[in-house]
């Protein structure tokens, strides 16, 4: 990639269709299965939000609102071909993880981006 094609507006794209997919919360996934692994179809910023960029992700199954501060890591993974490549390939998954927040004093949930391999295989009746 060039330095001028870096700044290309939309110039990688995710094979996920996520039209008619509904969001779900990560407290809601780590209650549901505290271990569970979920394959990543797409990553995305929605630039309308109320309260500025807000950072999601798409799944076979339902879409996952991110804590904000997944932003830069969101728009970082976005512009790196590989990742999107390797997302589009379903080799990239995440699970939820679930931490107690002093400052707001209570639990929260993020997410951390895992490998997928062979092993791992939804359908639509796991949700």
């Amino acid at each position: 990639m060039s330095k001028a094609t870096q700044y290309n507006r939309f110039s990688h794209k995710f094979v996920a269709e996520i039209k008619d997919l509904k969001f779900k919360k990560l407290e809601e996934l780590y209650k549901e299965d505290s271990k569970g692994i979920y394959q990543v179809t797409g990553l995305f910023i929605n630039r309308k939000s109320k309260f500025g960029d807000k950072p999601f992700l798409s799944t076979p199954f339902f879409l996952v609102d991110l804590p904000k501060n997944r932003l830069d890591d969101i728009q970082n993974m976005i512009n790196d071909q590989e990742v999107v490549d390797d997302v589009n390939s379903g080799l990239v998954g995440f699970k939820v993880v679930s931490y107690f927040s002093k400052t707001y004093n209570k639990t929260c949930y993020n997410i951390e981006f895992v490998d997928m391999n062979s092993q791992v295989s939804l359908t639509e009746e796991d949700f």
